[in-house]
């Protein structure tokens, strides 16, 4: 089987296993002091691939074109259907993004609130039973 070997492509697939491993490594169960160091480690080891892989289409010439979009003079060379699906895609994730995060905050502020709630409660359970 022919495997083309660019640069893009084998930095990619690097992230993409280096992240899969991450994602395995938060299942692993353990203290969680621990499990954060080793966490956060793995992270910012898998994070350095990011600007290799954004980079490499400049630093390496294989089977992709240099950078339409985000080219050295920021001239975009992208016409009609293409750059429209291009801002709406873009478009269409930061609204998905932004609908994710205001609902993450929102579970966060209920967990908070039951959390809250629970300790009021234990301590009129005390009270009670103190009093009692």
């Amino acid at each position: 089987m022919y495997r083309a070997w660019d640069a893009r492509l084998v930095s990619t697939a690097l992230l993409f296993f280096l992240f899969l491993g991450y994602l395995a490594l938060r299942r692993i169960p353990g203290d969680p002091v621990g499990a954060a160091k080793r966490n956060a480690i793995a992270a910012l080891i898998a994070f350095v691939d990011v600007p290799i892989v954004h980079f490499s289409v400049n630093w390496w010439r294989t089977l992709h074109q240099q950078g339409t979009v985000f080219n050295e003079r920021l001239d975009a060379k992208i016409h009609g259907v293409m750059a429209f699906t291009l801002w709406f895609g873009v478009l269409a994730f930061t609204l998905a993004f932004a609908y994710l995060l205001d609902k993450r905050y929102h579970l966060l502020a209920l967990d908070e609130d039951r959390e809250e709630r629970e300790v009021q409660e234990a301590i009129a359970e005390r009270v009670g039973a103190v009093t009692s």
